[in-house]
C-alpha cells in the first residue's frame, strides 16, 4: 500500500503558486517602471544606432558590402524599435489610460512582462554594439589637405569664392585668369578651409586636377573612382562608370573642384550630377579661357588678376633674401625693378626671387633686370616654371592665325597699343585678309582680340582702348617666336651694330631706345618688320639703309626726329605699311611712287609736313588707309600746284581716311565726294580762312560724311559755331563725332540747340583765350525740367569726358541753366582761373582733375556727393 504524503504535496503546490503570483504580481506593479526604462535604454540604443548608420551611410558611396554583423545589428536594432512603438502604444491604450490603477491586469501582467524583455534585449545589443570597420573596405576620407605655396594678395578674391559659394543662386563657379596668377593656389586653399574647419555643411570635398590641354572621360572618371576609392574594372563600360559615379555622388553632399580646365567638360557623360540651386554641393572650376566658364554654366566668374605692386614685393622679398636690400639700397632699387617688370605674376615673381636669392653682386642684379624681357631664359628655372607653363595658353589657341597675332604683339614690347591701329598691321602682315569694307576687317580683329583676351593673353588698358601683353606673356611669346630660343636673333628687340644679327632678323623692334645712327648697307634679306618708333634721338636714315632689304612689308618710324626720307626708300617695293606719325618730316619724297604694294600710309600729327608732290598720293592706288590728321593741309584743286584733291578722289579702295582741311573750299569739296566722303574718320578743320560761322546742323557742310569719329577744329577766326539742330528730323542727318576737339578758337561763341551729338563721347574745349560762356542755349522750346527756378538740360546725353583748359577768361559752363551729364565719368579743369562756379549735374562721376587751389576756391551751386567721386590735384 502506497502512502502519499499529502501535506507535502499541498505544501510543494503552494509554493509553486505562490510564486506564480508573486511574480504576476511584481510585473503588474511594476509596469510603469518597466516601460520608462525600455523607453530609456532604446533612446541610447537608437542614438549608437544613428552614429553606425552615418558611417555606413558614408561608405556607401563606394559600392563596398557593409559588415554582415553589422547589417545584422542594425536590423536587430529596427525590429526592437518596432517592438518597443507598438508596445509603448499598447500601454498607453490599455493601462496608462486608466490612471493609477488599471482593472485589466491580465493586459498589465502582458506588456510588462514583453517591456522587460525587450529591456533585456536592448542590453544586450548595445554591448555588442562595437565594430571595427562598418564596410569590407575603409571609406575615402572626407577631406584631404593639400600643401601650398604662399597666398600674398590672396584674401580679396578668397573671400569673394566665399561669398559665391554660400550664395544659393549658382551651384558652378568659375575661376579664369592668365597662367600662374594662382588659380590652382586659390582652389587649394578653399579646399584646406574645409579640413581645418571640420565642418559638417558637405561630406566630401574632392579636388581634380586635370591634365594640361585635351583630356578624355576615362581619365576624369578614373580620377574620381580613385578619390571616392570606387574599386576599377577594366571590363566596365564608360556608361556604367558614370552610373556609379553619379549614384554615388547623388547619395552626399559634395563639392568638387576641378582644376586647369581647358575645354568643355560634358558632367553628363563623366557622371558628375549639376548641384541644384539652393544645394550645398557646388562645382568650382578653375581655367585660363574665360569661355571654358561660360559653356560650363558657371552663373559666378571670378577673374583673378595679378598682384599689385605692394603685394608683389612683399612676395618677391619672402622668396628672396630681404636683409639684402636693407644692407644695400642699390641692389634694392634693382631688386624693385625687376620684381616690377615681372607684372605681378606670382609665378614669375617666386622662380626669379629664388633665383636671385644668393646674387650678392650689383652688376648681377643689373645684368638680370637687362635681360629678364630681352632674355627671360637665362634665369635658371625660368624655362621650365614659368615661359613653358604659359606657352600651354599660346599652345591652345584654335589656329595658326591667331598665334602669328599674339606673337605680332611683341614688336611692342611692354607697351600697349590702340587698338585701332591694330587691324593695319595686321593687314599690312597679311595676318587677316584684306577686306573691301574695313568694317568686315574691324569685325575680324575684334573677333581676334576678344579670343585672346578670353584665353589670358591679351590685356586692356583702363580706358578700353589700348591693348598689349603682359610683361611675362610678352617674354614667352618673344622666346616662342625665337623657336624657343633656338634661333636667338629671328626676333631681336634690342640694338646692335653686328650686321650679322641684323641679317638672320625677320623681325627688328627697337621701340624706346637711345639711337643717333643706324648702320650703313645692313643686308637684311627675310626682314619683314621694322619698327623704330619712340627712337626720338634719331634725327637722320643712312642713304643707303634700305638698299638691302627686298621682304620688308612694314617700317614703323614714328615718334623719332627724322626730317626726311632717304632717296633708297623707293627700293622698298613690297613695302604695305609705312608709319610717319609724329615725326618732323618736311617734305614727301618723289621716290614714294615707287611704292606700289603700299596699303597704309600714316601721317598723323607730322605738323611740319609742308609739300607732298605731285602724283606721289595719286600713284598709291592699293592704299586703304591714309591718316593725316593734324597733318599735311595745302591740298589745291589744281594739279599743277602740288598735292591736289583729285589724287584722294582716285584711292578707289581707300576705306579709312583721316584728314586735314586748311579752306573752305577743300571742305566743301570734301562734303561732296562720294564715297571718299565716307571714309572720313577723323577730320581736322584749320587755319580755315573765310569760315567765320560753322553749322554742324546744317546740311551742306559736312554733306556725306557720315562716318566721322573725331572732329577736331583748330586755330582760324570762327565766331559761332552751332552744336545741334531744332527737330529729330534734322538731327537724324548730321555727323555725330564720338570726339570733339575745339582748340585756338579765340572768339567763337559756341550754341547749343536741342538735338544732335547724340553719340559725342568726348568734348575738349582748350586756348579759347575770349570765351566767358562755354556753352549758350538758344532754343526755349526745349523741354526740360527745372531745379528750384533753373532749366534743368541736358546737352550731351552720352558724354563721359569734358576738359576745359586755358580758357583765362570762362566765367560759365552755360549761360543761366543748369547743365545735366548723366553719363559724364571725368571732368578735368585747368588755368580756368575765373570759373569760380559750377552750374553742373553729374550722377556716374568718377573723378575730377583740377589744380588744389583752384578747387577750393570753387563753388558748386547744384547740389553733390563727393563721396561719388575721386579728386586728382594735377
Amino acid at each position: 500500500m502506497v502512502s502519499v504524503d499529502f501535506g507535502g504535496i499541498f505544501n510543494f503546490l503552494k509554493d509553486q503558486v505562490g510564486g506564480i503570483l508573486s511574480s504576476s504580481i511584481g510585473y503588474i506593479m511594476s509596469i510603469d517602471k518597466n516601460i520608462e526604462s525600455l523607453e530609456y535604454e532604446m533612446g541610447e540604443l537608437k542614438s549608437i544606432r544613428d552614429g553606425i548608420r552615418g558611417k555606413c551611410d558614408t561608405v556607401k558611396l563606394q559600392d563596398v558590402k557593409l559588415e554582415p554583423k553589422v547589417v545584422w545589428w542594425l536590423e536587430s536594432v529596427d525590429a526592437l524599435e518596432a517592438e518597443e512603438k507598438s508596445t509603448v502604444a499598447e500601454f498607453d491604450r490599455r493601462v496608462k489610460c486608466m490612471g493609477e490603477f488599471s482593472l485589466d491586469l491580465w493586459s498589465s501582467y502582458n506588456i510588462s512582462k514583453r517591456s522587460k524583455k525587450l529591456l533585456d534585449r536592448a542590453a544586450d545589443l548595445k554591448t555588442k554594439a562595437v565594430f571595427d570597420n562598418v564596410a569590407n573596405e575603409a571609406g575615402p576620407p572626407r577631406f584631404i589637405e593639400m600643401p601650398i605655396p604662399s597666398t600674398v594678395g590672396m584674401d580679396s578674391v578668397y573671400e569673394k569664392l566665399e561669398e559665391f559659394v554660400k550664395a544659393d543662386d549658382g551651384s558652378i563657379v568659375g575661376i579664369y585668369g592668365m597662367g600662374g596668377v594662382g588659380k590652382t593656389t586659390l582652389l587649394k586653399r578653399f579646399n584646406n578651409r574645409f579640413f581645418i574647419g571640420k565642418t559638417d555643411e558637405v561630406d566630401v570635398v574632392i579636388f581634380v586636377e586635370l591634365p594640361s590641354g585635351d583630356f578624355n572621360t576615362e581619365e576624369i572618371q578614373k580620377a574620381m573612382y580613385t578619390r571616392l576609392r570606387l574599386p576599377w574594372r577594366v571590363e566596365e563600360t564608360q556608361k556604367e562608370r558614370a552610373a556609379a559615379i553619379l549614384r554615388a555622388l547623388s547619395q552626399i553632399k559634395f563639392i568638387l573642384l576641378l582644376d586647369n580646365l581647358w575645354n568643355r567638360l560634358d558632367l553628363e557623360i563623366v557622371g558628375i550630377p549639376v548641384p541644384k540651386s539652393r544645394s550645398k554641393c557646388k562645382i568650382i572650376l578653375t581655367s585660363r579661357i574665360e569661355d571654358v566658364c561660360s559653356q560650363m554654366d558657371a552663373r559666378k566668374k571670378i577673374k583673378m588678376e595679378c598682384l599689385p605692386w605692394n603685394d608683389s614685393w612683399d612676395l618677391f622679398k619672402e622668396k628672396s633674401d630681404e636683409e639684402l636690400f636693407s644692407g644695400n639700397p642699390q641692389i634694392k632699387n634693382q631688386a624693385m625693378a625687376l620684381a616690377r617688370m615681372c607684372g605681378g605674376l606670382p609665378l614669375a615673381l617666386t622662380t626669379i626671387a629664388r633665383c636671385m636669392r644668393s646674387k650678392r653682386a650689383l652688376g648681377e642684379w643689373k645684368h638680370a633686370v637687362n635681360n629678364i624681357t630681352d632674355n627671360p631664359s637665362d634665369f635658371p628655372g625660368m624655362e621650365e616654371d614659368v615661359l613653358v607653363p604659359l606657352k600651354q595658353s599660346y599652345d591652345q589657341l584654335p589656329n595658326d592665325a591667331l598665334k602669328a597675332c599674339l606673337l605680332y604683339f611683341t614688336l611692342w614690347r611692354n607697351n600697349k597699343i590702340c587698338e585701332c591701329c591694330v587691324t593695319s598691321y595686321w593687314m599690312s602682315e597679311g595676318l587677316i585678309n584684306d577686306f573691301e569694307d574695313r568694317k568686315d576687317a574691324r569685325n575680324k580683329q575684334s573677333y581676334i582680340l576678344g579670343t585672346l583676351r578670353a584665353a589670358s593673353l591679351l590685356e586692356t588698358a583702363p580706358d578700353e582702348s589700348f591693348v598689349g601683353l603682359h610683361p611675362m606673356v610678352g617674354a614667352m611669346a618673344l622666346w616662342v617666336a625665337r623657336e624657343c630660343g633656338k634661333l636667338p636673333n629671328k626676333w631681336s628687340v634690342r640694338y646692335s651694330n653686328d650686321l650679322e644679327k641684323w641679317r638672320r632678323a625677320e623681325r627688328i623692334s627697337l621701340r624706346y631706345q637711345r639711337l643717333t645712327t643706324l648702320p650703313e648697307s645692313p643686308e637684311c634679306p627675310n626682314l619683314a618688320s621694322l619698327m623704330l618708333t619712340n627712337t626720338h634721338t634719331l634725327t637722320k636714315i643712312p642713304d643707303s639703309f634700305f638698299q638691302s632689304m627686298p621682304c620688308l612689308g612694314v617700317l614703323d618710324l614714328s615718334y623719332t626726329s627724322i626730317k626726311g626720307l632717304p632717296p633708297g626708300i623707293g627700293n622698298l617695293v613690297g613695302l604695305h605699311l609705312l608709319e610717319l606719325q609724329s615725326t618732323k618730316i618736311t617734305c614727301l619724297p618723289e621716290e614714294l611712287k615707287s611704292l606700289v604694294k603700299l596699303k597704309y600710309l600714316g601721317l598723323n600729327w607730322t605738323r611740319d609736313l609742308k609739300a607732298i608732290p605731285q602724283g606721289v598720293i595719286g600713284a598709291l592706288r592699293q592704299l586703304l588707309v591714309l591718316e593725316s590728321y593734324c597733318s599735311f593741309c595745302h591740298w589745291n584743286t589744281e594739279s599743277t600746284l602740288g598735292a591736289c584733291f583729285t589724287e584722294l578722289e582716285s584711292l578707289k579702295k581707300l576705306t579709312r581716311l583721316t584728314l586735314t582741311v586748311g579752306s573752305s573750299a577743300i571742305l566743301q569739296w570734301l562734303s561732296e565726294s562720294y564715297p571718299m566722303a565716307d571714309a572720313v574718320k577723323e577730320l581736322s578743320i584749320q587755319n580755315c580762312d573765310g569760315l567765320a560761322t560753322m553749322h554742324l546742323s546744317s546740311p551742306t557742310l559736312l554733306k556725306n560724311i557720315n562716318c566721322l569719329s573725331q572732329l577736331h577744329l583748330f586755330d582760324f577766326d570762327l565766331k559761332e559755331l552751332v552744336l545741334g539742330c531744332g527737330s529729330e528730323e534734322d538731327s537724324e542727318a548730321l555727323p555725330s563725332p564720338r570726339f570733339l576737339i575745339l582748340e585756338n578758337l579765340h572768339r567763337t561763341k559756341i550754341v547749343w540747340r536741342n538735338r544732335g551729338l547724340e553719340n559725342l563721347r568726348k568734348l575738349y574745349v582748350m586756348k579759347c583765350d575770349k570765351m566767358e560762356v562755354l556753352l549758350h542755349y538758344e532754343d526755349d522750346s526745349t523741354t526740360h525740367h527745372e531745379e528750384g527756378s533753373r532749366p534743368v538740360v541736358t546737352a550731351f546725353p552720352n558724354l563721359e569726358f569734358l576738359k576745359v583748359e586755358s580758357l583765362p577768361k570762362l566765367k560759365s559752363l552755360s549761360d543761366g541753366w543748369i547743365l545735366s551729364f548723366p553719363t559724364l565719368k571725368t571732368i578735368v579743369v585747368y588755368q580756368c582761373p575765373e570759373l569760380n562756379k559750377l552750374t553742373l549735374v553729374t550722377e556716374k562721376l568718377r573723378e575730377f582733375k583740377c589744380n588744389k587751389s583752384w578747387w577750393d576756391q570753387l563753388e558748386w551751386e547744384v547740389k553733390r556727393n563727393e563721396n561719388t567721386f575721386q579728386l586728382i590735384y594735377i
